[in-house]
């Protein structure tokens, strides 16, 4: 008689595991082009999307790992409002994806200034 193997109470299959290591993946490499964006003098600056990049940046996520999940469950909202404002520049489109990030996170107590 074969034993069975039991899974874990914790197990996360491995395609959700990848999902959420390249949706994590993502948000750090659009932090990353935003902070190199931003050394250049003649683009608009935002207060609240250097906020959310100095959140991720100090891992805020660490502290509050649901946050990661809240961001993730509104994504397609967020992309669609980035979307819907015609933005043409893409440095403006990455900002205020970032903005929605940052007021999301806040209106849910997560960012506290």
């Amino acid at each position: 008689m074969k034993a069975k193997f039991k899974k874990p109470d914790d197990y996360i299959p491995t395609d959700i595991w990848r999902d959420a290591k390249d949706f994590f993946l993502s948000i750090r490499d659009d932090v990353e082009i935003y902070r190199k964006f931003k050394l250049f003098p003649n683009l608009k600056q935002s207060l609240e999307a250097d906020k959310f990049v100095a959140w991720w940046g100090f891992e805020g996520f660490a502290e509050n790992p649901q946050s990661v999940l809240l961001i993730l469950d509104n994504l397609n909202d967020i992309l669609t409002k980035v979307n819907e404002c015609n933005l043409m520049d893409g440095f403006e489109q990455l900002q205020y994806k970032l903005i929605l990030f940052y007021r999301l996170l806040k209106e849910n107590g997560m960012i506290h200034e």
